[in-house]
């Protein structure tokens, strides 16, 4: 793609994300270079790197939501640990409801969709319906700003004796 069709679609995904123009995050278009989706790892490289300014614990975004984190940064490229890997953690919460709880993936099955799963919900946030529920990023982790999409959770279950939950996120299938 040329510079101004990138440029174009990356002012139209600031504009579906509704990120603030000024939010102090900087904005860089990748390209995927090699995918490592076994079960350890959950990670892809890119062509960006230490060269082009992206360092350690960068949020790293797609047209859906939330892709990863940047894991490891060379001169020429960057390690990403995707939102499904296992080893991902950050704090989340249900789109419009303030209170965090903890995200963390859950890896890709072979022929399934690539999954996550959350802990410590409220009792209240329990599925009534069985309607799946939008989990979004809080801004707690500097990362990534406030209300970036997640996944979607998909069932919740009894957790601990104390009555809180944990359910399954559903990640997007093209992550």
């Amino acid at each position: 793609k040329t510079f101004d069709a990138l440029e174009e679609e990356r002012s139209r995904l600031a504009e579906r994300l509704k990120m603030q123009p000024n939010a102090g995050y900087e904005t860089k278009t990748a390209r995927v270079i090699n995918r490592d989706l076994n079960g350890w790892w959950q990670q892809i490289w890119v062509d960006l790197g230490r060269e082009q300014g992206v360092r350690p614990g960068m949020g790293v975004i797609g047209r859906f939501g939330v892709v990863g984190r940047v894991r490891e940064v060379y001169d020429q490229m960057s390690v990403i640990e995707l939102v499904s890997s296992p080893r991902f953690r950050m704090a989340a919460q249900m789109q419009g409801d303030e209170r965090p709880f903890v995200y963390r993936g859950m890896g890709l099955r072979f022929m399934m969709s690539p999954m996550g799963q959350v802990q410590a919900l409220q009792p209240e946030m329990a599925l009534k319906d069985n309607s799946p529920r939008m989990i979004v990023t809080t801004g707690l982790s500097g990362s990534f700003p406030e209300g970036l999409p997640i996944g979607a959770l998909v069932d919740t279950r009894s957790w601990s004796e104390g009555g809180l939950l944990e359910g399954r996120v559903k990640l997007p299938d093209d992550l």
